[in-house]
């Protein structure tokens, strides 16, 4: 290669000149694609290549090494002065007698490498057809617009020479006899190049990289090895072999139906759906399935999808003990503080430097590496057309995605879920889907997406196992209910009233027993506890859980709920109450004796009654020998027209639904487990009647509009002949959700979710971290004392009691003078341990 090019450089602090950079990152690929724990995505790819494992390694590694081949152009090269006077002094007959071409703030050199490669590649004879969308891919790795100042070509001609030198070495370096192909699905295969490009472009650039200069590839290859492990990009494992479910789960002694079902299905399946009753062991029999296809799939683990922080709590413990059975180490918990305290680089010589130290958290680092455990909506943000949310699906690429409750989440979220169902298709992401109470039409649009023969009958039996195989054909199971047992829906028409319902369950525990009041605001939680805290006697145990505590709080409560009342009853009050919003609703194992809810629709009230007798064997007070749960319904002088009807909770549930749900129980209502779960749903979200016509108008323009919405906010379903970013104008120009920053609609995985992180601090604390930063020993205690609340930014920025840290792994929480009460203008922020956040 021409000395010149050596001396391009690529980072200027620290030093790295550009062949180094792109050595050190073609080698990181190399690296990771040769890892056993890339086996499974190391095979997607080279079917897709119609090539062998080595020849397909040569191909992604040459991409990943050229991807800054755009910056041997004066309008980089000039943004360090000193660097470009030595470029120009070392080689004077290529530069005395030419202009000197100045840098430009709006040159991008990524698109400028797509420039460069699509002229070189041509010179080859490659087809449009397969520069394109691969030159494409290389572009991507900044993801920002393309600037207004974007030359083609330098006037010096000497930058064309330079460009076809470094390409000619990279290229022989990597890619060397093998020869650039077309993927059979280009969008699917481009994506996840693009999202290694990106990753190995970071990982080339940290700290841990800047005294690469000077390196022999071989300890380049060492060093590459050594960062990728700390990183957990890469391990010497996969997920282990396993043969029974008692080798996963030894407690379990006799498996349930399901249990025994599942090991009776294929691995191979795309399309996993498990429709049972609560209780009836869905989660074991999904990890167990989910096991069984890593081992065919040579994949590296599991992540497994909740709707609700405090449900991936408790799951990341039960699936880390599954884990330590088998000694594979332990999950991530994506939205804990782990990441406060990783001893990993924060400092990356990048332009992205910011984003690609939010990598090393466990929301996202936790995509990246074997086995996690977090909510649905960082599963959801993978298709968001966010920067850099291809790397959440390269992630999921190499392991087994799991969503819990698939049942639970409207048309809006559904929407992102598909288009995430169809990628997670393409890319060869194996799902399973759980659910006590699918509604039919939901099932059909999931099926869809894997391709499932459209003319096959769908079947309403339940329990029912039902999978898509590879080829589209459909198989479904009739299981047998490992017990059959019945609930009471008694109708209780009242108006809103918080003193009435503190009563009931004051009254319903005066002779002991434990009682949840379930409600769908948590302004009507803070209501009605403060109210049975008021009147209830020394011997009654009160707790308040929502979703508006402080982190180390919510914690707190959570655990004690568990213990209380949980299935160890060693710890169980002789009276007690638990007021709580949707937190406890699925997914966590709570066990009362008697229920109160706000009407909610039928399937989320089935939901919570799934915490009403729990365990069945356990032994109840006289009064709570049926399992009955109390369902609030409007007054008999409430208002007929159903946007007016429900009040608050006619803002969380659609009116039609609700409605519906009344209907179902306007006297006591005994619902059969499992023969009416299905029968139930279906009638609530299909009848339609004179009463309801309107609402059912508005739920559909709603769900159309939430649809459109949501496609809007999602990147394309994928196609096997193009790479959408080249073929539109499609932008990654949103923030992602999990940055922290003030809430970004287009990154939104839940219409209406505009919070923003707060963080209470003592008054000392507040000046010194406002002043100095906020130090590392204290970043832990800072993110405990954090909520997300649906406040704006605009309401904190005028206020001296608030500010929003800029920089570091907190980055985005705005902090607060003050740990109880803190006033910020028109708003006064409260913070109660027993109550939770509130504001006025």
């Amino acid at each position: 290669m021409n000395k010149v090019a050596y001396l391009l450089w690529a980072k200027s602090s620290p030093y790295m000149s550009l062949w180094t950079h792109s050595l050190c990152t073609g080698i990181c690929t190399e690296t990771l694609l040769s890892a056993n724990s890339s086996e499974k995505i190391l095979a997607y790819l080279a079917e897709q290549f119609g090539m062998d494992a080595e020849s397909t390694i040569h191909i992604v590694s040459y991409l990943a090494s050229i991807h800054d081949i755009g910056k041997a152009h004066p309008a980089f090269q000039g943004k360090d002065k000193a660097l470009q006077q030595r470029l120009f002094e070392s080689a004077p007959e290529y530069f005395a007698n030419n202009p000197v071409e100045v840098s430009n703030p709006s040159f991008r050199h990524e698109h400028y490498s797509s420039d460069v490669l699509r002229r070189i590649w041509k010179s080859k004879g490659y087809s449009s057809e397969i520069i394109m969308p691969l030159a494409t891919t290389v572009s991507l790795h900044h993801q920002k617009p393309r600037g207004s100042f974007q030359r083609g070509s330098p006037r010096n001609k000497v930058w064309g020479l330079l460009q076809d030198d470094l390409e000619h070495e990279l290229s022989d370096r990597f890619l060397r006899q093998t020869s650039l192909a077309l993927p059979r699905h280009v969008d699917a295969v481009c994506m996840l190049i693009s999202s290694i490009v990106i990753l190995m472009d970071w990982v080339a650039s940290s700290e841990t990289f800047s005294t690469a200069e000077g390196m022999q590839p071989d300890s380049i290859r060492d060093h590459a090895d050594r960062v990728l492990r700390l990183y957990g990009l890469i391990s010497d494992d996969v997920f282990p072999p396993v043969s029974s479910m008692q080798e996963m789960f030894p407690t379990i002694l006799q498996p349930r139906p399901i249990q025994e079902a599942c090991a009776k299905l294929s691995e191979f399946a795309s399309l996993s759906i498990i429709e049972a009753p609560m209780g009836e062991g869905k989660t074991e029999a999904a990890l167990y399935l989910a096991a069984r296809q890593c081992n065919a799939f040579n994949g590296r683990g599991i992540y497994m999808a909740l709707p609700s922080q405090a449900t991936s709590n408790q799951i990341h413990m039960r699936l880390d003990a599954m884990l330590a059975e088998m000694q594979y180490g332990s999950s991530r918990l994506l939205h804990g503080t782990a990441f406060l305290s990783q001893d990993l680089s924060e400092n990356y010589s990048t332009e992205d430097e910011a984003i690609a130290a939010k990598w090393t958290r466990p929301s996202r680092m936790g995509f990246l590496g074997a086995n996690a455990v977090g909510t649905v909506d960082q599963a959801m943000a993978a298709v968001l057309r966010t920067r850099f949310s291809m790397l959440r699906l390269a992630g999921l690429s190499n392991k087994v995605l799991i969503i819990d409750e698939i049942h639970a989440y409207d048309s809006y979220m559904s929407q992102i879920i598909e288009t995430l169902l169809r990628w997670c298709n393409d890319l060869r992401i194996p799902v399973i889907l759980l659910s006590a109470t699918m509604q039919m039409e939901q099932k059909r649009r999931y099926l869809s997406c894997f391709g499932a023969n459209e003319t096959c009958r769908v079947a309403g039996d339940y329990p029912l196992l039902t999978q898509v195989l590879p080829s589209g054909e459909l198989q479904q199971f009739s299981v047998e209910a490992s017990s059959h047992y019945h609930y009471v829906l008694r109708p209780v028409a009242m108006e809103y009233d918080a003193s009435v319902i503190a009563n009931m369950a004051l009254n319903a525990v005066t002779d002991g027993g434990c009682v949840a009041v379930m409600v769908n605001t948590v302004a009507h939680a803070q209501e009605v506890f403060q109210v049975i805290r008021r009147e209830a006697c020394d011997d009654t145990t009160v707790l308040l859980f929502h979703s508006r505590f402080p982190l180390k709080r919510r914690t707190e409560i959570e655990q004690q709920c568990v213990s209380l009342f949980g299935r160890d009853r060693s710890c169980r009050p002789a009276k007690g109450i638990l007021v709580a919003t949707q937190v406890v609703e699925q997914s966590i194992d709570l066990d009362f004796d008697g229920m109160i809810s706000e009407l909610a629709p039928i399937d989320l009230l089935l939901q919570r009654a799934g915490r009403l007798h729990r365990h069945r064997e356990n032994p109840r007070p006289y009064r709570f020998r049926d399992a009955v749960m109390d369902v609030l319904l409007p007054a008999e002088t409430a208002p007929k027209t159903l946007d007016q009807r429900y009040g608050p909770s006619g803002y969380v549930y659609d009116p039609f639904l609700l409605w519906n749900t009344e209907q179902q129980i306007t006297t006591d209502r005994i619902v059969k487990v499992p023969e009416d779960i299905r029968l139930l749903v279906e009638e609530a979200y299909s009848s339609i009647t004179e009463e309801n016509h309107e609402a059912w108008i508005n739920r559909s323009f709603g769900e159309k509009l939430e649809t459109e919405n949501a496609k809007g906010r999602t990147w394309p379903m994928p196609e096997p002949d193009t790479f959408f970013p080249s073929e539109t104008a499609i932008s990654f120009g949103a923030a992602d959700p999990d940055d922290g920053f003030e809430f970004s609609s287009e990154a939104s995985t839940r219409l209406g979710d505009s919070g923003l992180r707060i963080a209470f601090c003592d008054e000392a604390d507040y000046d010194r971290y406002k002043e100095h930063g906020i130090p590392h020993a204290d970043q832990v205690g800072v993110y405990l004392n954090s909520v997300s609340v649906p406040l704006r930014a605009a309401q904190l920025f005028e206020s001296s009691n608030a500010f929003q840290v800029e920089k570091g792994k907190l980055a985005g929480i705005w902090l607060l003078r003050g740990k109880e009460t803190v006033e910020l203008g028109t708003v006064t922020v409260i913070n109660d341990s027993e109550l939770g956040v509130s504001w006025r």
